[in-house]
């Protein structure tokens, strides 16, 4: 079974020597996170608010924030890496990370 939450955050970034995104600049981040289990306590996966409190206290540090500060190449990519290891530490059974860069552009692992 599988059950999903949605956050958002905003963010600037630049990343060194691109062609169109070299100059700082800021996108609105959509982050869905999806976990995969078993009903246990409860008959839920997981209870949805604590796995909104989880999410909101792992970006909690990269909202409002410059980018460049915390990763040294900030690519959507890189920042779901990022974000997949904080999860990883407060999270103990098999996710799924999907981070959209604006409206149509998105990375997921």
């Amino acid at each position: 079974m599988k059950i999903g939450i949605r956050a958002h955050i905003d963010s600037a970034h630049c990343i060194p020597h691109h062609q169109t995104c070299n100059e700082m600049h800021g996108h609105t981040y959509t982050v869905e996170l999806t976990l995969e289990g078993e009903k246990g306590k409860g008959d839920m996966v997981m209870d949805f608010m604590e796995l909104k409190k989880i999410l909101g206290e792992v970006l909690e540090g990269y909202d409002h924030k410059t980018l460049n500060d915390i990763i040294d190449i900030p690519t959507c990519e890189n920042l779901t890496e990022n974000i997949r290891e904080k999860l990883e530490k407060k999270i103990d059974m098999p996710f799924t990370l999907r981070v959209w860069e604006g409206k149509n552009k998105w990375v997921e692992m």
